[in-house]
């Protein structure tokens, strides 16, 4: 008894605007057809975009400064935008990211009476982290 033939597709997926051909595959020993995604990128709403990528020992200390003063460590690190941090959207003035990060800020400070600003500034402190081992 011959095998069947395996056929093979192109597809083409739009992701964010951007198109990718992923190889699709629908041979006998798969039951579904098989995508391979090339790139994936996550987009990001303006005030998050606007948290800076700094060194990791800077990041480690806004961290730990939003864990126990809350807002704090967002302050400082929205200094960075003009030395060592970048953000998601080099093209956007450092002025803007810098502003937005002082609104971050000032309302994790307002809001920490009411424990939301607290969560809000510990888990900043560990997008500071994340960002700069990327």
């Amino acid at each position: 008894m011959a095998s069947p033939a395996v056929k093979q597709d192109s597809i083409e997926i739009n992701i964010n605007g951007r198109s990718a051909h992923p190889y699709v595959s629908s041979g006998s020993m798969a039951r579904r057809p098989t995508v391979t995604i090339i790139h994936i990128k996550e987009k990001h709403g303006p005030l998050r975009a606007s948290v800076p990528c700094m060194p990791l020992p800077i990041a480690i200390i806004c961290c730990l400064l939003n864990i126990f003063t809350p807002g704090v460590g967002t302050f400082i690190s929205a200094f960075t935008v003009f030395c060592c941090g970048k953000t998601a959207n080099p093209e956007r003035h450092p002025c803007i990211d810098f502003w937005m990060n002082i609104c971050s800020a000032l309302l994790q400070i307002i809001l920490f009476p009411v424990i939301v600003g607290w969560i809000w500034s510990i888990f900043w402190g560990m997008t500071f982290v994340t960002l700069s081992g990327e």
